[in-house]
């Protein structure tokens, strides 16, 4: 093997390494936000939790803009731009740091008019939020929810459809192994019941 081609993979290598150690942070950490206020001063009535889809952190969330398109629409609304890397969720331990973290200090704070917003994985974290704690939430925003692994998908489509699909027992906690089966298990069916938007 040339030494071009060898000092070549030394660097793809560690740039994948490097890469992964920014993106699997450990799931003990404090989950990062960003709130952005309602555009006048002490008007916020409500408020909009966005959550990441896979990959973005928070500067991908700000860069995105959706915070301005929130508030375009909801002047009133305080926006939080939330951090949740995916091993959080992996470990079945996201959905409910999230709620301890985030929602329940804002409902200490008065909000009452909590809405979630999700892209991608950031729709089906959503939709994993609303099966550990349901219709704790005013609202639901569901944008291009991703909705379950496709061996999964190939399994509901052998059986027939969801109707006959048989996914078995819930576990008692999200992991690893049962997150793909999840994913499906929650989110095609929640896709249907739960799409709430502000009014």
């Amino acid at each position: 093997m040339s030494k071009r081609i060898l000092t070549t993979l030394v660097l793809v290598v560690s740039t994948l390494m490097l890469a992964s150690c920014m993106v699997m942070k450990t799931s003990t950490e404090t989950i990062r936000i960003e709130t952005i206020a309602a555009q006048k001063a002490g008007t916020a009535k409500r408020m909009v939790i966005v959550w990441p889809g896979y990959g973005d952190d928070l500067a991908a969330l700000k860069r995105s803009g959706i915070a301005s398109v929130i508030q375009s629409k909801l002047p009133d609304a305080e926006v939080v731009l939330v951090e949740l890397p995916l091993p959080y969720l992996m470990q079945g331990r996201g959905v409910r740091r999230l709620h301890e973290e985030i929602v329940s200090p804002a409902k200490q704070r008065g909000f009452r008019d909590i809405y979630f917003a999700g892209a991608s994985m950031g729709g089906m974290g959503v939709l994993l939020y609303e099966r550990e704690y349901p219709n704790e939430m005013r609202g639901l925003i569901l944008m291009a929810p991703f909705m379950g692994d496709p061996a999964v998908m190939k399994e509901v489509e052998a059986a027939g459809g969801l109707a006959q699909w048989n996914p078995g027992p819930a576990p008692e906690q999200l992991s690893r192994n049962n997150m793909p089966r999840e994913e499906c298990t929650t989110s095609i069916p929640a896709f249907f019941t739960a799409s709430r938007t502000p009014s």
